[in-house]
């Protein structure tokens, strides 16, 4: 399902060598969530070996360090500056399988610049692990996230966001679940206007 995107994730593998590209600047961001288990999780299945999963509220933390930005820009490398993520996740997983679609919404923010949109395709892999006594009780996702990052408040700041997540579900035979593990590696990137309002974010240490 391809969707209008309104922010794009990119894996810091993939272009952490690349500090500048057609016009645009790419940044590596180290991301961590904080407690997945509080998100509420509802499990629909599918009737053909495949279930959906809705994640509301998976909240993080995308960090930027100065280290990561060319010389020219004069950034301190003890800077850094850190974008708070509040993600939705929608998952269809054919269990047989093992491939994954879905999308992935939500917004960013910190004290110094609007809320940051994000609407993004998700594509990846799982896996069925037994857990007590259940022949599927744990669920192992690796996704990629893909989008285009943007500022409702100025249409020309607008950037590219990529996240590469590694997840953790478990589920219970009353389908009762609960993500015990996300983790997340990002890059961001995006015009000079979207890497000026990144700067105004960047504190020593």
């Amino acid at each position: 399902m391809k969707i209008k995107l309104k922010i794009v994730i990119t894996t810091a593998i993939l272009l952490a060598a690349c500090s500048a590209l057609a016009g645009l600047l790419f940044l590596p961001a180290g991301g961590r969530y904080i407690d997945p288990s509080l998100a509420p999780v509802n499990i629909q299945k599918l009737g053909d070996g495949s279930v959906r999963i809705r994640t509301m509220g998976l909240n993080g933390e995308l960090t930027i360090k100065g280290s990561e930005f060319p010389p020219e820009y004069g950034v301190p490398a003890t800077a850094q500056g850190i974008q708070l993520l509040n993600q939705q996740l929608e998952l269809a997983i054919n269990l047989p399988t093992g491939l994954v679609e879905g999308r992935s919404r939500g917004r960013g923010q910190n004290q110094n610049i609007s809320d940051k949109e994000h609407r993004a395709d998700v594509r990846g892999y799982a896996s069925c692990l037994p857990l007590n006594g259940r022949s599927c009780g744990q669920l192992v996702v690796d996704l990629e996230v893909r989008g285009t990052l943007s500022d409702p408040n100025n249409p020309a700041s607008v950037g590219q966001l990529r996240m590469q997540q590694l997840g953790s579900l478990v589920w219970d035979d009353t389908d009762v679940a609960h993500w015990v593990a996300m983790t997340a590696n990002a890059t961001t990137g995006g015009k000079e206007s979207l890497i000026n309002a990144l700067l105004q974010t960047m504190g020593d240490g």
